[in-house]
C-alpha cells in the first residue's frame, strides 16, 4: 500500500508545511485561486485545523498560506 501525506496527517490540530500544488488555495485570500495563477512560483501553505462555529468539535483541514497565517499584508 502506498501512504500519501494525508495518510501521516494526525488527528490533533496541526501546522503542515506544503506547497498549494498538492491542495487547492488559500482559504482565506485565495478561496478561488486566482491569486495562485497570477504568480510565476507557487506560495507556501500550511494546513491548520479551522473548525466551523457551528461545530466546534469537529475538525475542519483547511489551507492558508504563509502570508495569511503571519498576519502580512497581501
Amino acid at each position: 500500500m502506498n501512504l500519501t501525506w494525508i495518510d501521516e496527517v494526525p488527528i490533533d490540530w496541526f501546522e503542515f508545511k506544503h506547497t498549494i500544488s498538492a491542495h487547492p488555495f488559500c482559504n482565506e485570500c485565495d478561496l478561488y485561486g486566482e491569486k495562485q495563477w497570477e504568480l510565476e512560483e507557487e506560495y507556501p501553505a500550511i494546513m491548520i485545523d479551522a473548525p466551523w462555529a457551528a461545530f466546534p468539535h469537529k475538525p475542519r483541514w483547511i489551507w492558508i498560506c504563509l502570508a495569511c497565517w503571519n498576519g502580512d499584508e497581501q
